[in-house]
């Protein structure tokens, strides 16, 4: 199947829906959705919005030393 064949099936799959009957339908898909799916969709958003990068996946550990004046 070439690309614009592709894209031809790809165009006809779209539906025009009221925002109300958007929202329902969206509960619907993620209802049917297990907990580690969500999660996981969530996870691909949060990367997707702030970035991945494999050297910060860890929670890197900060000291702070202060000294006291006088003692």
């Amino acid at each position: 199947m070439t690309q614009a064949e592709t894209a031809i099936l790809e165009s006809s799959a779209v539906r025009l829906l009221s925002r109300e009957a958007a929202e329902r339908e969206d509960r619907v898909f993620w209802h049917g959705k297990t907990p580690v799916e969500r999660l996981a969709a969530a996870e691909q958003l949060r990367q997707v919005a702030y970035g991945y990068d494999a050297a910060t996946t860890r929670i890197q550990a900060v000291v702070v030393r202060t000294f006291l004046k006088g003692s």
